[in-house]
């Protein structure tokens, strides 16, 4: 069961962060460990989808992104 919730929870980092490139492309300030971020969040090996998602985390955590 935990496997599915994370499962839940990197396909919703990948969307998010998704966005935030988006976002930050829009706004330069696209920096490009974000870019190296999202693309070990699709990679087939589980670590480095592991250590994405918690550098993704702390990303969509930065409060200065909110308005």
């Amino acid at each position: 069961m935990s496997g599915y919730k994370f499962q839940e929870y990197i396909h919703f980092l990948r969307e998010n962060v998704a966005n935030l490139i988006e976002y930050r492309e829009r706004t330069g300030t696209l920096e490009p460990s974000l870019l190296k971020i999202r693309n070990d969040l699709f990679n087939e090996d589980p670590f480095i989808v592991f250590g994405a998602s918690m550098a993704a985390s702390v990303m969509l955590a930065d409060k200065s992104i909110y308005h």
